[in-house]
């Protein structure tokens, strides 16, 4: 069965743009009838199934806890240990998502400005030590599945107490026609002493975009952590039941051994 895309971006409370774009993808199934498109009825409910079972988006420290987990060794240590759990767990339920997925559930994690600099201000902060380069181009550096064709928008994250004061120093305003995007994480600084952000933000920043091919590069590479992340864990896990095992039957021997020197 089919339906128009009205009817499946009203079902996902989406735009009708963004299921086209969904389509382009291939995150939905569908084809053309002369000037339009026509999606699979079964592939708006499946990413209806998924949306429902993303609920609502984590809370920002814990949207960043997931996102420093995912990356190796990360440790999301601004958070207590039953709240790590609680994320380690809800990571562990999470089956292949796809960019809708991922999207509500870290949508929270940030504020994003669009503003304009003076190419000699970007290059100043870059030297800002809390200042850190994100955005497609660095996503490029680091070999994710993209290609970008320059004159893109400079991307920046900046913590939040110093944001105010860089932006009076290199004189970057807010702007409708930005050539700078600042990235201001909320509730925490999640980069501590790392000079650089993780492969985990850079694809969670990707979903954003309005490129398809940026879309595909991100959901791509954070599934691919998440995959990776989630077999370390079961590996742990049953380490440790291997180990609790092997310590019963030690305890159980040793026990079996002292009745027999009592007899």
């Amino acid at each position: 069965m089919e339906i128009e895309v009205k009817e499946a971006a009203r079902r996902l409370g989406l735009s009708e743009s963004r299921i086209r774009q969904l389509l382009r993808v291939d995150s939905l199934r569908g084809r053309r009838v002369g000037n339009t498109w026509v999606v699979l009825a079964d592939d708006v409910a499946r990413l209806e199934t998924n949306r429902r079972r993303a609920g609502r988006p984590l809370a920002a420290s814990r949207a960043w806890a997931a996102l420093d987990l995912l990356d190796s060794g990360g440790g999301a240590t601004w958070l207590s240990s039953s709240a790590r759990s609680q994320v380690r767990s809800y990571l562990d339920r999470l089956d292949e998502p796809g960019p809708e997925v991922w999207l509500s559930l870290l949508r929270s994690r940030s504020h994003v400005v669009g503003t304009l600099a003076h190419p000699a201000a970007l290059k100043r902060l870059a030297d800002v030590g809390s200042a850190r380069r994100a955005g497609a181009s660095v996503a490029v550096e680091r070999g994710f599945d993209l290609v970008t064709f320059g004159g893109g928008l400079s991307e920046f994250y900046v913590e939040d107490s110093v944001w105010p004061q860089v932006a009076r120093t290199l004189a970057i305003r807010k702007s409708p026609n930005p050539n700078l995007v600042i990235r201001i994480p909320k509730d925490v600084w999640p980069f501590g002493n790392m000079n650089a952000v993780s492969d985990a933000v850079l694809a969670a920043d990707l979903l954003e975009s309005a490129e398809p091919r940026a879309v595909v590069a991100g959901t791509q590479r954070l599934n691919e952590l998440l995959s990776r992340w989630q077999r370390t864990r079961r590996a742990q896990q049953a380490g440790r039941r291997g180990s609790r095992v092997a310590d019963q039957h030690a305890s159980g021997a040793d026990a079996g051994t002292h009745r027999g020197q009592q007899q």
